[in-house]
């Protein structure tokens, strides 16, 4: 099965002329072109199931760069508040 969808891929690709006078076979020609597109959309979900995964993780990144950033800031303005008090203190 897997041989033949290839071969009508490659078939679909060709470019067709009678040398004989016949006449080609365009439903096996329509198959071979259906095949492609399927394959392509496959192809296209892929690349896109990719760029959710890759935008997922950029915004989990973003997330805890974000919470640990503002951790931070509290970090440091309680800092302040200590140094604050000890300047006054003594």
């Amino acid at each position: 099965m897997g041989t033949d969808k290839k071969y009508w891929d490659e078939k679909s690709r060709s470019r067709w002329f009678n040398t004989d006078g016949s006449e080609p076979d365009c439903e096996r020609i329509a198959v071979g072109c259906l095949q492609r597109i399927a394959d392509a959309v496959e192809r296209m979900s892929g690349s896109y199931r990719e760029l959710a995964d890759e935008r997922d993780r950029y915004k989990r990144n973003w997330e805890y760069v974000k919470d640990d950033r503002e951790h931070l800031r509290l970090s440091v303005a309680a800092l302040r508040g200590v140094i604050t008090k000890l300047k006054k203190k003594g």
